[in-house]
């Protein structure tokens, strides 16, 4: 019986639903001491820094999420955001890369586009593929072309 971890988590959850996101991260955190294996724990706590525009501070636990469940696609594509709002543009393109390869839908291919952008592909291919995206939102999923 685990009476400790799962009510801290909970706990955080119960607070981010309620727009409490400050109150949340330190059950999160409590959490991830408890459970540091916990990937899907570990991408809940970035999302919540994410949310509190503390980026840079998410990148540790998006790192961490994916190392533990490399095929988390949502952690991969919170990792590459969260690397291009830190001014990390050099580091985001292979999460970027990772989180479309895992799970090819609109939001991985905007982040994709952005971050081949921002890392200095300025190619009119990489220009048009985001205004595609973004044009398109979730319907788009094709995008290869950007990956290689």
């Amino acid at each position: 019986v685990r009476d400790f971890p799962l009510p801290a988590i909970e706990e955080a959850r119960a607070l981010v639903r309620q727009g409490d996101i400050a109150e949340a991260i330190p059950h999160y955190e409590r959490h991830a001491k408890a459970e540091p294996k916990d990937a899907l724990g570990a991408y809940e706590l970035g999302e919540a820094l994410v949310l509190l525009d503390r980026y840079a501070d998410s990148v540790p636990h998006f790192e961490r999420a994916v190392a533990l469940n490399p095929d988390l696609a949502d952690a991969w594509a919170s990792l590459a955001w969260s690397l291009l709002m830190s001014d990390q543009a050099q580091r985001c393109l292979e999460p970027a890369q990772q989180a479309v390869k895992l799970e090819p839908n609109g939001y991985n291919q905007f982040v994709l586009a952005t971050a081949a952008y921002e890392a200095g592909n300025k190619e009119v291919k990489t220009l048009e593929q985001l205004a595609y995206t973004v044009g398109r939102g979730s319907d788009y999923v094709a995008g290869k072309d950007v990956m290689q």
